[in-house]
């Protein structure tokens, strides 16, 4: 599973084509695609062995009117086709969307950044509907992953919650559970401000299950995040997703 911040569309599209032709990843948790809900069906360009289920941020205010600024938000899966038969979508959302493969919940997130109005209520807004969608899905493996917008080991308020939240459900960090080199390597970068944060996180309850972890350097990368990996074990023998849609959750 490979998590990727694309910062737009366009700018990620080369890294994505990249991710698919050297690794060949089962499923690609996209973050900030910034494409409108029309425009949605082109990230299957990428490539013909996957399907795609998603959301835009884009909609309402396309809705009022021609768009001043520029595009922003949405979240997306790319999944393989081969996994059709034991897959099945149960939520999508501006900010997360869910859904079940074999036996396992992939929860894709890209949580507000520190520049968005009201941010501390949304982000426990935010964890609370993830705490939902755990306690609907009891039986399952968990890997959370996407774009957290905050530095797990900072000591901020927002760090604190998803810390907590962690806590609540018996998840753990994957760059913790297998460390490669420099503990907590920046999967963020912006030259011109000159910073640079690890902010790009895996989360699991499956420890046994999850097997390997590392932050993935294109070729070439427009983008002002790095892809990040989280290699997992799943069931073979599951026919079928054994969960049901998370209705209730919005």
């Amino acid at each position: 599973v490979i998590s990727y911040n694309l910062h737009g569309y366009n700018q990620g599209l080369t890294g994505l084509q990249e991710l698919v032709a050297t690794l060949s990843p089962d499923v690609i948790m996209i973050q900030e695609h910034w494409l409108s809900t029309d425009n949605l069906p082109d990230l299957c360009n990428v490539s013909h062995d996957y399907f795609l289920f998603g959301s835009s941020a884009m909609d309402e205010n396309l809705s009022s009117g021609p768009l001043f600024g520029r595009p922003y938000g949405g979240t997306a899966m790319l999944i393989k086709k081969s996994y059709s038969a034991v897959t099945m979508t149960l939520s999508t959302a501006e900010r997360y969307c869910v859904v079940s493969v074999a036996n396992w919940l992939l929860v894709n997130v890209y949580m507000p950044s520190s520049g968005v109005k009201d941010r501390r209520e949304l982000y426990t807004d935010l964890l609370c509907e993830l705490d939902n969608v755990i306690q609907l899905h009891p039986n399952k493996n968990y890997l959370i992953g996407g774009d957290f917008n905050v530095d797990l080991n900072g000591n901020d308020y927002v760090s604190y919650a998803v810390n907590n939240f962690m806590l609540r459900n018996n998840l753990y960090r994957l760059d913790v559970l297998h460390p490669v080199g420099t503990r907590c390597r920046p999967t963020y970068g912006n030259e011109s401000l000159h910073t640079a944060s690890c902010i790009d996180y895996f989360l699991t309850n499956s420890q046994s299950d999850t097997i390997g972890f590392n932050t993935v350097d294109l070729d070439l990368n427009l983008s002002d995040h790095l892809p990040i990996l989280a290699v997992c074990k799943y069931q073979e023998t599951v026919t079928c997703p054994n969960t049901k849609p998370a209705a209730n959750v919005t």
